[in-house]
């Protein structure tokens, strides 16, 4: 089941149960009972007995698993007291053979209830296409814009790279901090609070400000403005780094989010603070046990999607104060940002697990074992999800790829070095910055959606 899926063991087994029991009704020696009932029909029951309660209670289940397994076992007596006493009668009414009939109709129909699943787009293989040394360690995420990769180093240069090829756009110089991009502009955040901004295709300056905001998360590129969190807030006018407003006293632990009328930040006090992305006041906060350290996401509905370092899951309604729609109760803590897919919210954890849940409802979907830490959240790339993970040796990265909808496993690669930051796609290249000063890319599968 691990690696062929449940869905095409079950119709297998289903298959195999279905045709042997059929088969048996032309049987006319001792040797071909043994062979329908015993031999192929035993296999497809094993398939789908008990190792099947296993599989399904470890993937979809974190608490009360020896409960449901009880509930799976009691299923089996409940349908034996169920459907013996009627097959019962019909043997003894019709003879043997309506009997077997029954049963292999009843399982050919189980299985075609099954949908034939729609095969992903692959992301493997992937293919090296570059790689371009930097004098310095990164600093930092990189950024991107639909054609650029903006790396900034430990030297206080800022490099716009080209995507396809890895070749310089521009550099520019005394840029010390970390970098973010968007609307046209690549915005570098100093520790001290300085921004500057510079346009992204040819790296000339448009203007430099100082926030007054200590830290050193990236700043955040949002319609026509520019947020700065760390010791303290501040939004500023894109076009000119003039101020609109601020807020000392907040400290953020976490990226900030933009979302239509509404600012969300994480803080050390543990609390999600939403505000008037406008005036910048307080509409709202969710309190969590620690500070968070992963920003949420918002759906199309907008509602907020957060993971907590205090081992949750929650769905908030910033419409109404922050009211919690659902939690998920999770084994570790959430420390990076969520993705969406469909009607799906994915994340991972410091359990080493890819859990992903339904939107609406907050059940789970499916989850699925990482082989050790993960650095990244999980990446979205046309039908397919992407998460990075630290190999169990020194210096290793690997990334995996899984179908969203069934959490099977499309593949996994080891990056050609160890991977410094969580990487980035542009178009269907994904971009590394590597511990050894370089930064790489890898060319990805077929994006195209399924018809």
């Amino acid at each position: 089941m691990q690696r062929f899926g449940i869905r095409a063991t079950v119709i297998t087994a289903l298959t195999m149960m279905s045709l042997s029991t059929a088969a048996s009704l032309f049987m006319t020696q001792a040797w071909q009972l043994i062979l329908t009932w015993g031999i192929i029909s035993g296999i497809g029951s094993g398939c789908i007995t008990n190792v099947l309660s296993a599989v399904i209670v470890n993937r979809w289940f974190v608490t009360n698993r020896g409960l449901v397994m009880g509930l799976f076992a009691a299923s089996t007596s409940t349908g034996t007291l169920i459907f013996l006493p009627v097959l019962s009668a019909i043997s003894l009414d019709h003879g043997w053979k309506p009997v077997v009939f029954c049963v292999a109709l009843a399982m050919a129909l189980s299985g075609c209830r099954h949908r034939p699943p729609v095969t992903p787009r692959p992301l493997f293989p992937m293919t090296a296409i570059w790689t371009r040394p930097v004098p310095a360690t990164v600093e930092g995420p990189l950024a991107v814009d639909t054609v650029s990769v903006f790396v900034a180093t430990r030297d206080g240069a800022v490099r716009a790279l080209d995507a396809e090829t890895g070749r310089p756009r521009w550099r520019v110089d005394n840029r010390p901090g970390v970098v973010a991009a968007g609307g046209g502009l690549v915005a570098l955040r100093g520790e001290d609070g300085t921004v500057w901004t510079m346009d992204a295709g040819t790296g000339s300056d448009r203007w430099k400000a100082a926030s007054g905001v200590r830290g050193s998360l990236p700043a955040v590129l949002y319609k026509d403005v520019v947020i700065v969190a760390g010791e303290g807030l501040a939004v500023l006018e894109a076009t000119t780094g003039q101020p609109r407003w601020s807020a000392p006293e907040a400290r953020a632990t976490a990226s900030p989010l933009a979302w239509g009328p509404w600012l969300f930040l994480g803080e050390a006090d543990g609390s999600l603070r939403c505000r008037d992305l406008v005036t910048g006041a307080v509409l709202w906060s969710y309190k969590t046990a620690h500070p968070l350290v992963a920003p949420p996401v918002v759906d199309d509905d907008g509602h907020v999607l957060l993971g907590t370092t205090d081992r949750r899951f929650v769905a908030l309604d910033p419409r109404k104060k922050g009211d919690v729609r659902w939690s998920w109760k999770i084994g570790g803590d959430v420390q990076a940002p969520p993705a969406l897919s469909g009607g799906y919210v994915l994340f991972t954890n410091h359990e080493d697990v890819l859990y992903t849940l339904r939107r609406g409802n907050g059940h789970l979907a499916w989850r699925a074992s990482l082989p050790s830490r993960p650095l990244s959240g999980p990446i979205p790339y046309g039908d397919g999800i992407l998460v990075a993970c630290f190999g169990n040796r020194p210096g290793e990265t690997f990334l995996i790829g899984f179908d969203p909808r069934t959490g099977q496993r499309q593949g996994d690669l080891k990056a050609p070095g160890e991977v410094r930051t969580p990487p980035v796609i542009v178009g269907d290249v994904i971009v590394m910055a590597l511990r050894d000063r370089a930064v790489a890319a890898l060319r990805l599968g077929s994006v195209g959606p399924n018809p």
